[in-house]
This record gives C-alpha cells, sequence and structure tokens, in this order.
C-alpha cells in the first residue's frame, strides 16, 4: 500500500488548474458510494469487503490515470487536476461543518496522493479558530477506538518505548506524542499492524 510519489511538476500545475477544472465523474461515483457508508466501516476497513473493493477502485483509478506512462504529461496535469478537484471538496465539507466522514473520504483518496494540507488549504483555512472543531471531533473519535497496539514480545527496546509515549500521548491529548509513533511506524516498525485510515487521520490532525 505504498504511494508514489507525483512529479513536483505535474503536482504543482494540476493544484493550479484544479480550482477551475471540472470533477472526474469516474471518481466521484466511486467517493458516492463512500458517502453511504458509517463512521465505523472506514475505522474497520480490513475486515470490510465492499471497504477493501472501494479501495481498490480508487487505486486504480489514481494510479491508472496519473502513473500511466502513456499518458503525455499535459494529460496528467489535467487528469490530476481533475482529481483534485473532485476530492476537494471533502477537505473543505470536513473542515466546515466538522464532519468526520467527509475527511476520511478525502483520505481515501489522498493517501494515494501524499498532497500536504497546506497545499490545498490557504494559511487562513489551517489557523487553528477554523480546524478546532474537526480536530476535537476526530480526537474525540480517535480516543473511543480501542486499538489493541501492542509490541510483539521480542520487539526491540525502542519499540516498546515509543509505544508506550504514544499511549501517554494519547492520554495527555498530545497529538506530538502519538504522531511519533507513527512515522516510527512508517518507517518501518514491522512489529505493528496498523488501519492505514487511522494512521492517515492522526496525521491529518497533527498537521
Amino acid at each position: 500500500m505504498h504511494s508514489m510519489e507525483i512529479p513536483e511538476i505535474i503536482l504543482s500545475q494540476a493544484l493550479a488548474k484544479s480550482n477551475s477544472s471540472s470533477v472526474l465523474k469516474e471518481l466521484k461515483d466511486v467517493l458516492k458510494k463512500l458517502e453511504s457508508k458509517k463512521l465505523e466501516d472506514f475505522l474497520n476497513t480490513e475486515k470490510n469487503e465492499e471497504m477493501r473493493e472501494i479501495d481498490n477502485e480508487i487505486r486504480t483509478i489514481v494510479i491508472s490515470n496519473i502513473f500511466n506512462n502513456s499518458k503525455s504529461q499535459k494529460e496528467k496535469v489535467e487528469i490530476t487536476a481533475q482529481i483534485i478537484s473532485t476530492f476537494i471538496e471533502y477537505l473543505w465539507k470536513g473542515i466546515s461543518n466538522g464532519d468526520v466522514k467527509a475527511i476520511l473520504i478525502f483520505l481515501s483518496v489522498n493517501c494515494y496522493l501524499q498532497i500536504e494540507l497546506n497545499r490545498l488549504l490557504s494559511k487562513n483555512e489551517l489557523k487553528n479558530s477554523y480546524t478546532k472543531s474537526i480536530s476535537e471531533k476526530i480526537l474525540q473519535i480517535l480516543k473511543n477506538i480501542q486499538l489493541s497496539t501492542q509490541a510483539l514480545p521480542n520487539a526491540p527496546h525502542w519499540e516498546k518505548e515509543i509505544l508506550i509515549e504514544y499511549q501517554k500521548g494519547f492520554l495527555e491529548n498530545d497529538i506530538s506524542k502519538t504522531y511519533r509513533f507513527i512515522e516510527s511506524v512508517e518507517r518501518g516498525g514491522r512489529g505493528f499492524h496498523f488501519n492505514f485510515l487511522l494512521e492517515k487521520l492522526i496525521s491529518f490532525v497533527f498537521q
């Protein structure tokens, strides 16, 4: 489930065009399916066959369009702009309405693009006053999830240490302690198994 890197030249041109771009109907139809899902479905993706199928559809649309070698750079810019235009509305809706599900739909696509939030939102939109409501709601959900995260018995000392710090971070509402754990998982803590959308949700709050 590793994302590929969009070449910067394509990404920056696509971001500039995305405001005036049409939506990508094929992607919009797949995201519509997610709108009817419950929050729990997103948080238990591994156990839900239909959610896994939708995730595969999203990945296929992104990879076959953006990373397709037979397409010209101009075509890739155009299609990337359409993809951004399609999923960014969920980001805006999520933040302005405090709608966690909309954020999860946004993350379902952005996990394959890895576009930083500060490139999708203005400085004003990233202000604490504007993002406070959605951040608090996400933190509440994360606290309520019974994450049975544990290091394997033979895990190295640093893995156990960072896990303790992660659990303390949750108790103290300190997202940076929690995020250090996520970063170490991303760097290859193979002793951990993690729901990737939850991972993205924590990283979203951190940003």
